[in-house]
């Protein structure tokens, strides 16, 4: 069994680490840099909602994950799994279809976002409490939004009003105050 080292600034796994379970970091405010290993291939829920000083680091060989601005997707970038301190307004990666469940969960210094239109899922609690988030903006079809996938926000939804599927996401906040708009 490994034991994780909450309360300190770096973490390093063995490099036979093939799984990080669910809310393994959550919360720790202490971690600044964590070093994924190459044979790394499944994180858990949560993993490092609450993280608000870390960097990603990752393993050279490692075929499951990768990094690209401090956000952290899979290898091939169709998923973005966590951004736990992502700042200011960011733009997804041109082929992110999916952002995971709780990916930006408690991110306090998101303010905005803008995906392109081959998203085509945000996941559950995906932007819960974000509470600086003021405006995202979906530039293509309506993607399948998760259950509270913006619990606790207030902030604008833009979209296109020639895409598709908008007609049923925007009767729905998702468990926040979003005022949708066409833009």
């Amino acid at each position: 069994v490994l034991k994780l080292e909450t309360d300190v600034p770096y973490q390093n796994f063995p490099k036979n680490v093939e799984s990080i379970g669910d809310q393994a970091f959550r919360g720790c405010a202490m971690l600044q840099e964590i070093e994924l290993p190459a044979s790394l291939t499944t994180l858990g829920s949560q993993v490092f909602r609450g993280c608000k000083a870390l960097q990603f680091g990752i393993d050279y060989d490692n075929r499951n994950f990768t990094v690209k601005d401090n956000i952290l997707y899979s290898y091939n970038r169709n998923i973005l799994y966590s951004a736990p301190n992502a700042v200011g307004s960011i733009q997804l990666l041109c082929y992110t279809k999916s952002i995971a469940d709780y990916a930006f969960a408690d991110n306090t210094a998101l303010t905005g976002l803008l995906a392109w239109g081959v998203l085509t899922t945000v996941g559950e609690h995906a932007f819960e409490g974000c509470t600086a988030l003021e405006e995202f903006f979906f530039l293509g079809k309506a993607p399948a939004i998760g259950e509270d996938a913006f619990k606790g926000v207030t902030a604008t939804g833009l979209y296109l009003e020639d895409q598709s599927g908008w007609s049923d996401v925007i009767q729905s906040t998702y468990g926040g105050n979003i005022t949708w708009k066409v833009r």
